[in-house]
């Protein structure tokens, strides 16, 4: 699993306010992929460990412009009372110079929580459009531990969708 660094946002990241972040480069992740969040992934001081925050799974990854964002898009990053003006200008400063007229790329996730009877990662909540929500039958809860483990993409939006379920070795 790949570390992803949240140096700027570990507040937001601890307390899962932060449902979406932008990075240049990290084109290569698809829906469903999993990745660390952690406090700082580079740098780090001879002896000093990685600090992990949440893992969380990728529900959709595309480029979009910094002038697409929207005060909307200021909650989701974790900053609900700052201005996109005030977004952009951060996500600019933090821009490395090797990625020159690039967008970054729009990482939406959900966060994951370890089942305490299996140690295996399962959905915390995804929720999905009501257009959706009645294409879904009766939930399956695994015998084992009582969560729920169905798992499919969505019918409208072909997005991974669980319904507080784990996709452990059981299921």
């Amino acid at each position: 699993m790949r570390n992803m660094s949240f140096s700027k946002t570990i507040e937001q990241a601890r307390d899962r306010s932060k449902t979406v972040t932008r990075r240049w480069g990290w084109h290569f992740l698809r829906p469903g992929d999993r990745v660390q969040q952690v406090e700082k992934a580079m740098g780090l001081k001879l002896g000093e460990k990685i600090k992990k925050i949440h893992v969380i799974q990728i529900v959709s990854n595309r480029p979009g412009p910094l002038r697409n964002i929207t005060q909307a898009e200021c909650v989701v990053e974790g900053f609900l009372n700052k201005s996109p003006l005030w977004l952009r200008s951060l996500l600019m400063s933090m821009k490395p110079k090797k990625f020159k007229g690039e967008h970054p790329n729009r990482i939406e996730y959900v966060y994951m929580t370890i089942c305490p009877t299996y140690d295996t990662y399962y959905v915390d909540t995804v929720e999905c459009c009501e257009e959706c929500s009645e294409e879904f039958g009766e939930e399956d809860y695994c015998q084992r531990c009582g969560y729920d483990t169905s798992y499919e993409a969505c019918p409208m939006c072909y997005e991974p969708i669980a319904r507080n379920g784990h996709d452990g070795p059981h299921a």
